[in-house]
């Protein structure tokens, strides 16, 4: 019998746990491999999740404010891109539904929007195994709640004062919200017309002295609470500087944009403003047949300037345009400073005015008396209205173009 050579095992044995210590280390780097995936697979859901929300948020804000429904979509694509997916891009897909479809409630309700955003993520352990990305997967959907009318296209921080036996004031496919004491105080023979659903809501238990007796007056609520404070707007335009440049004046009949030192016309005299932004370091001044008219045009009004019109004067501007609303965006700001109300438009006599867009001064009155006919499409937002003689007012609407208070069409929220 042979005799058995001990010293044979310890080598056996380095070579077995050699193999266990590299197949070990194998399935240890493929747990880690698995381990950064999966970590990177919930990172990247997590920021698709949030720009899904974003979008749905965004496209049912869109149709809160009245756009078409095209432009809904691209509001909400252009909110996904701002988290990071945009649609075509390094593989993302994003896709937006108006209605949202699916089997849910609101499925064929064109309030609600369905943001879905997949994209591939590569892996370390799938290109190993073959597989070179998992499909990740998002979904938002986003709706109007609490609608209680249409949006506001008056909103007074303080009241409407009229005087007169056959003035009228007419809101035409909106509401009004008035936010303070002021109220609505009716000392003549006149009358609201509130057409299509439209409400008069006033704020902080606001005084209502026109009703009772007045076919509207079921129309107007009275609320213990605020009115929500409008915002002022912003620009990519730097208006600090517009107000600093070397004034100017107008070629002829044509006028561009810019600062204005002077802008004062009677006769009939007629000028075209340029789209753009004006400043008028003392407002503006039309009598008798003067005339002014500008599309997507932006006036700035420093503290304690307003545009005066009388006689047989016109002023006829559009603020500009913006995507998915046919009419536009701010076309009067006024710049108010301190507590004191200042007359923003006004003037006596037959003059014609007829603006469309946002028109921002909560520091200002309109103001307006004799047999004008003023029109205003779009928001107004201002301290005050005050009318004395046979003034014809009318505010219509243009949804995109609100300012949206307590009565306006309620809250956008996510639901999945």
């Amino acid at each position: 019998m042979k005799p058995l050579n001990s010293g044979s095992y310890p080598h056996r044995e380095s070579g077995a746990v050699a193999v266990m210590v590299a197949l070990l280390l194998v399935v240890l780097f493929g747990f880690a491999a698995l381990a950064i995936d999966v970590g990177n697979a919930y990172l990247v859901r997590g920021q698709m999740q949030n720009a899904a929300d974003a979008a749905a948020h965004a496209g049912a804000n869109g149709l809160a404010r009245g756009m078409a429904i095209d432009a809904a979509k691209d509001e909400a694509k252009d909110y996904a891109e701002k988290n990071g997916f945009k649609d075509g891009s390094g593989s993302a897909v994003v896709t937006i539904s108006i209605p949202p479809g699916g089997s849910e409630s609101y499925a064929t309700n064109d309030q609600y929007v369905r943001a879905v955003i997949t994209r591939p993520t590569s892996l370390i352990l799938g290109q190993i195994l073959g597989a070179n990305a998992w499909q990740i997967r998002a979904e938002a959907v986003a709706g109007v709640t609490g609608n209680t009318g249409y949006p506001d296209c008056l909103t007074l921080t303080n009241g409407i004062t009229t005087n007169g036996n056959a003035y009228d004031i007419t809101l035409d496919g909106c509401s009004a919200s008035i936010g303070a004491a002021g109220g609505v105080a009716n000392n003549g023979k006149g009358n609201f017309v509130l057409n299509n659903d439209a409400k008069i809501n006033i704020y902080n238990n606001g005084t209502n002295t026109a009703c009772p007796g007045k076919t509207w007056c079921s129309k107007v609520q009275t609320h213990a609470e605020p009115m929500i404070a409008p915002q002022a707007p912003s620009y990519t335009d730097d208006i600090d500087a517009l107000k600093n440049q070397t004034p100017t004046t107008c070629s002829g009949s044509t006028c561009s944009p810019g600062r204005y030192s002077t802008f004062s016309y009677t006769g009939n005299t007629s000028l075209s403003l340029s789209a753009g932004h004006y400043w008028f370091d003392n407002g503006i001044e039309l009598k008798g047949g003067a005339s002014i008219q500008g599309t997507s045009v932006t006036i700035h009004l420093p503290s304690g300037k307003n545009i005066s019109t009388s006689g047989s004067a016109q002023l006829k501007i559009s603020g500009p345009t913006t995507d998915g609303c046919p009419e536009g965006g701010v076309v009067i700001h006024y710049h108010g400073s301190g507590s004191s109300v200042n007359d923003l438009i006004g003037g006596n006599g037959g003059q014609l005015v007829e603006i469309k867009g946002i028109v921002y001064a909560p520091q200002a009155e309109l103001a307006f008396g004799g047999n004008p006919k003023p029109k205003f499409y779009g928001s107004v937002i201002a301290n005050s209205i005050k009318l004395n003689g046979n003034v014809h007012a009318e505010f219509s609407g243009n949804p995109c173009q609100h300012h949206y208070t307590n009565s306006g069409p309620g809250q956008v929220a996510i639901y999945e």
